[in-house]
């Protein structure tokens, strides 16, 4: 499902449709992606989050679908139960840690491309690092669950 923006017509895809790709256990359905927009859901369990990274280009958006999700920012933690809408510019040094057991975002990303990089299901963390570099995340540390 590459929309092409020229060309483009619409198109419904209902609950579990789109494209699908695992990123660990976390399962991560493409919704739309075209140069300007990128937009998936992602069902992730504790224990599955992302290091600390931040994006050299996208602006970054989530809204808790279900489950409750905390945004770790340099300026500190912030909460965030379902029905929470969390704004992400480029450059922000960013993790989340899910609060529940499992917890569904969705996922905005401008420019798009980037929600390109989760079909490549990584091997280990360092084929995640090359992945951000290849998609221009900078990987700047272990989630926090992981640096204590």
């Amino acid at each position: 499902m590459s929309m092409d923006p020229e060309t483009a017509e619409p198109y419904v895809l209902l609950d579990g449709e789109g494209e699908t790709a695992l990123w660990y256990s976390a399962r991560v359905t493409m919704k739309a992606s075209t140069p300007h927009l990128g937009v998936s859901v992602c069902d992730i369990e504790a224990g599955d989050e992302p290091p600390l990274h931040a994006h050299t280009r996208e602006h970054e958006w989530f809204y808790v679908i279900a489950g409750e999700v905390s945004f770790q920012f340099p300026t500190g933690d912030v909460r965030a139960p379902a029905g929470s809408f969390v704004s992400v510019p480029p450059e922000v040094p960013h993790t989340l840690s899910i609060e529940s057991d499992t917890s569904r975002l969705l996922v905005l990303n401008a420019p798009g491309g980037e929600e390109r990089m989760f079909q490549l299901s990584p091997a280990d963390a360092e084929d995640m690092a090359r992945m951000f570099a290849e998609y221009g995340l900078r990987l700047l540390g272990p989630h926090p669950r992981d640096a204590a």
